[in-house]
């Protein structure tokens, strides 16, 4: 349903995937700097606070305080049983969301938040593995 709706407003596969590999490098430095870290994270956190209770795709902002603590804990050295690549998609993910520049701009109703939705979604599944063993490792909570 969410990426039916995200096609319907125009926006393609490759647009997508074109959001990953344009923030590769924006993500690794971000990695760098943990007080960039912080600020990313603080703005995903507040974001997803309001986006969590949009109908239908809110659901899939929920998982965003998980992914924080997952990229909080790698940076500080807390957990690194993950491969840096999940680390740098969930990054770049999260930069996308709270980046005002999006394929489709957030302040038009009804869709604006789609893109994030469906940028998140991906970044989610292709680190699904990996979120879930740091939850059973007793670190996600």
């Amino acid at each position: 349903m969410l990426f039916e709706n995200v096609k319907e407003a125009g926006i393609t596969e490759e647009d997508l995937e074109g959001v990953f590999e344009n923030g590769k490098e924006e993500a690794e430095q971000i990695l760098q700097d943990e007080e960039k870290v912080n600020t990313l994270l603080e703005k995903a956190l507040k974001m997803c606070e309001r986006l969590s209770r949009i109908p239908k795709i809110g659901v899939i902002f929920t998982d965003v305080p998980l992914a924080c603590m997952f990229v909080k804990d790698f940076v500080k050295g807390n957990y690194r049983e993950v491969p840096l690549a999940t680390i740098v998609t969930i990054v770049i993910a999260l930069g996308y969301l709270v980046c005002p520049i999006d394929l489709i701009p957030d302040w038009i109703p009804g869709i604006g938040y789609l893109d994030d939705a469906a940028v998140l979604s991906l970044a989610f599944g292709a680190a699904h593995n990996d979120l879930m063993k740091y939850v059973r490792s007793g670190k996600g909570r």
